[in-house]
């Protein structure tokens, strides 16, 4: 995410477009549920339950909470599935040439600019 600050900082993303990659970026992620049906955590059924529970409950609580407080899932496997989540993401950087908002020859020059930005800070 700071690397999209970093990219708008330096006047090569505006700010719509920026929030709008990290929007992109954060739809790329592969749902929870799905996760937790695909490693036999969890049956559809379940996932159901707990969506149907996010949305009755004020606030509502995120997937591996309310999953948690049904009875679903401990807290040792959502924490599991969330790095299982984590690393299914692409880059943020892979996903910017992806989507046209940089090329794959500016990404090695821009990323080595951010490293020394983030070390000057």
């Amino acid at each position: 995410m700071e690397f999209v600050f970093f990219l708008h900082r330096q006047g090569r993303l505006t700010a719509d477009a920026a929030l709008g990659a990290l929007e992109a970026w954060s739809r790329a992620r592969t749902p929870l549920g799905r996760l937790a049906v695909e490693r036999g955590l969890l049956k559809v059924p379940d996932v159901m339950r707990v969506l149907d529970h996010q949305a009755s409950a004020q606030p509502s609580p995120r997937f591996g909470e309310a999953a948690v407080a049904l009875g679903l899932l401990e807290a040792d496997e959502v924490d599991q599935l969330l790095r299982a989540q984590q690393e299914a993401l692409p880059p943020l950087e892979r996903h910017l040439v992806r989507q046209g908002t940089l090329t794959a020859d500016e990404l090695p020059e821009l990323w080595w600019r951010y490293l020394a930005w983030t070390r000057s800070d």
